[in-house]
């Protein structure tokens, strides 16, 4: 099974600047290659470095659901928990479960998305992909030739 659109909140996305990436957003993208050709991706992002050069993602359009769940374990192991109690909590819980994961919550202009909290530091993150054996999926792209950018929110609850 592949990741789809019925794994997002289609609603919820935001055109942004590709300066402002950041670890662990889920993008999507045109991306003009060296051929002139242009491919739309939809990538999580795992480095930007520098500010105005290279962005390194996982391609979501090849990773399968339980790819994307082991991730989510690896990089959050108290997620699975928090996205259980979500499901069946009332309002006020709710706010103090949102608390619990509030560093997951990246506000972006126009709204706030979902941030999966990835290493920060390069190295770090491509021993995790090559952890987790999802190299396949890891991509590098040009900053500059990433085009109508935009950030969406993911809710990860149904992958548990």
């Amino acid at each position: 099974m592949k990741i789809n659109n019925s794994n997002f909140n289609d609603l919820r996305k935001f055109t942004i600047n590709p300066r402002q990436l950041v670890e662990g957003l889920y993008t999507e993208f045109n991306y003009q290659k060296r051929d002139d050709t242009s491919s739309k991706y939809k990538i999580l992002v795992l480095d930007v470095y520098p500010a105005n050069g290279y962005v390194w993602g996982l391609k979501l359009d090849t990773m399968t659901t339980g790819e994307v769940v082991k991730l989510f374990r690896e990089v959050s192991p108290g997620l699975k928990k928090v996205a259980s109690l979500l499901k069946s909590a009332t309002t006020g819980d709710r706010e103090e479960l949102m608390e619990d994961i509030g560093d997951m919550i990246h506000p972006v202009p126009g709204g706030e998305v979902f941030k999966l909290p990835v290493p920060t530091n390069g190295k770090q993150t491509y021993s995790l992909v090559k952890k987790l054996q999802l190299v396949p999926h890891y991509r590098k792209f040009i900053m500059k030739q990433m085009k109508l950018v935009r950030v969406r929110d993911f809710d990860p609850v149904p992958l548990f």
